[in-house]
């Protein structure tokens, strides 16, 4: 039985969020050695290589959502491999969120500093989910702190794909609900979580709130894809609609695909030919399309 503390602090709730937290990372690890066919190219980044070879490579950036289990990863790395696209696979854990300064923006780096020592990959794709929007934004941070670097490697991208985007807002509700489905504990962990903005502003807020500003502002031109729902409350559709206006206006092509009842991170369960059918014209509009979308019992 978990003890939550009385009082609402930094130290006792964090003493008896430990355990939990621990307790969920290391159940994903397990489900990632488990069936580990892949290459860890870096802290947090895993290769699932495609069977195509030869100089014009592609690959997928998938920032994945937050405790993200292997076997759903594997539907989206089973059609982008048909497609000849490597999969650069990106996770970050609960620590790495609630501390960016040593933990996503890390990981942020880590996926630029891997792709520019990569020059066979000519056309990069970028698909992310739910936090893994906001780990886009750390990345155009660092892009644009180190455009020498760093540019030629965003001149690269061809499209960006986002399912179900998380705005710096909705990190709390995003957080309790990623790390546990006990009701009691999400209400607690997103209370924390809350206390946690308010409190680490310097170490935490602040850094959230410039990465959402890089992700509204965003410089990258490429077409673009969301993917969100009119009943997720953490990827709200308000909030999608907000950064799609804000692009439209800068002339980047934005495509929408929304549900009127879909769960957060689940579009492609609940929805999978439309989902897949969404994704197959778009990547035809990209010029990368290889094969037709299959369902997704058939990947």
């Amino acid at each position: 039985m978990n003890t939550w503390p009385t009082k609402l602090t930094g130290r006792n709730f964090r003493r008896a969020l430990i355990p939990m937290l621990l307790a969920q990372q290391q159940t994903s690890n397990r489900s990632t050695l488990a069936t580990k066919i892949n290459t860890n190219v870096a802290k947090n980044l895993e290769l699932w290589p495609s069977v195509e070879k030869g100089s014009h490579r592609q690959v997928v950036v998938l920032l994945s959502w937050m405790l993200a289990k292997q076997r759903h990863l594997r539907k989206y790395d089973s059609f982008y491999t048909k497609q000849g696209l490597d999969v650069l696979c990106v996770r970050i854990t609960p620590w790495q969120m609630l501390w960016p300064a040593s933990g996503s923006q890390i990981v942020a780096k880590n996926i630029l500093d891997f792709l520019a020592t990569q020059p066979e990959y000519k056309n990069i794709l970028i698909h992310a989910f739910s936090v893994g929007a906001y780990v886009y934004g750390e990345m155009l941070v660092h892009v644009q702190n180190n455009l020498n670097k760093y540019q030629p490697v965003t001149n690269k991208i061809i499209g960006q794909i986002f399912d179900s985007a998380v705005d710096w807002d909705g990190i709390p509700q995003g957080f309790s609900k990623a790390v546990t489905d006990n009701k009691v504990m999400q209400k607690s962990l997103e209370l924390y979580t809350r206390y946690h903005l308010k409190t680490f502003y310097n170490l935490a807020t602040k850094h959230y709130l410039r990465a959402s500003d890089a992700f509204h502002e965003n410089f990258i031109n490429a077409p673009s894809l969301f993917y969100f729902s009119k009943t997720d409350p953490v990827g709200t559709a308000e909030g999608n609609l907000r950064v799609i206006r804000k692009w439209e206006m800068n002339g980047i092509p934005v495509y929408a695909k929304c549900w009127e009842s879909s769960p957060h991170v689940s579009h492609l369960h609940h929805h999978p030919d439309e989902y897949l059918e969404e994704l197959s014209v778009f990547l035809e509009r990209l010029g990368i399309l290889a094969e037709p979308h299959r369902r997704i019992s058939k990947l």
